[in-house]
């Protein structure tokens, strides 16, 4: 049974030279938070490196490292996610339209001993310009942990779980479609380098979801070869 967790939901700054202040505080937190999980989630108006952005940005090499470095010093990890890739659109369209991933979990050790199968969803965004982050996972119960594995485990709901989520792969391959037939549609419109730029960003979003659901659907082949047994 978990005791205390700490929690936080924040929003940084435009401006960078006010985000190091939000930087500065998390530091000073994670010195107090040792050994209970502690999750941070939010729009931190920051981005880790280019990959994190699709169109022309103010994103700067010192301002992403900068977050990475404040990530490695709070000892926090990004939680996997699925859904959309990036977090934000700006509204615009042509060369004028942006996405980036603004919005993320990150949590500490305490937290991923306490649910090692956690991730978050980035929804599809309704009445924001943000995509909705869902929060998933179940707690281990570490006195009744299992160390063995056994033909029938692969019949327990964790299993069926791991099956299931080729449904959400899948679901991620048709976004991550949709999304580079929309950039070569407006590249093929407007013919911009900055949209060019849009289509391989995409490209690579699509072809790493399509190598996901790959690897699961091997999984799950090799769950049923053992059921067989």
């Amino acid at each position: 049974m978990v005791g205390l967790v700490s929690t936080g939901v924040l929003y940084g700054d435009y401006d960078l030279i006010p985000r190091r202040d939000l930087w500065g505080v998390l530091r000073t937190l994670s010195a107090g938070i040792l050994e209970e999980p502690w999750l941070v989630l939010g729009d931190f108006n920051a981005v880790i490196d280019d990959s994190e952005v699709c169109g022309r940005a103010a994103d700067t090499s010192a301002s992403m490292a900068e977050f990475r470095s404040c990530i490695f010093d709070t000892g926090l990890v990004q939680l996997p996610s699925t859904g959309c890739p990036f977090t934000w659109h700006n509204c615009s369209e042509g060369a004028r339209s942006l996405w980036k991933r603004l919005d993320r979990m990150l949590v500490n050790e305490a937290w991923l001993e306490a649910w090692p199968d956690s991730s978050y969803i980035c929804a599809l965004p309704s009445t924001s310009d943000h995509s909705p982050l869902v929060l998933t996972g179940t707690h281990r119960d570490a006195e009744h942990a299992i160390f063995r594995f056994d033909n029938y485990l692969a019949r327990q709901p964790d299993f069926r779980r791991q099956r299931q989520r080729k449904g959400n792969l899948t679901e991620n391959v048709k976004m991550a479609k949709r999304f580079l037939d929309k950039a070569q549609t407006l590249f093929a419109t407007y013919k911009e380098d900055l949209l060019l730029h849009l289509v391989k960003c995409c490209r690579t979003v699509y072809s790493e979801a399509i190598k996901q659901e790959i690897r699961m659907l091997k999984t799950a082949c090799q769950i049923a070869v053992d059921e067989a047994w």
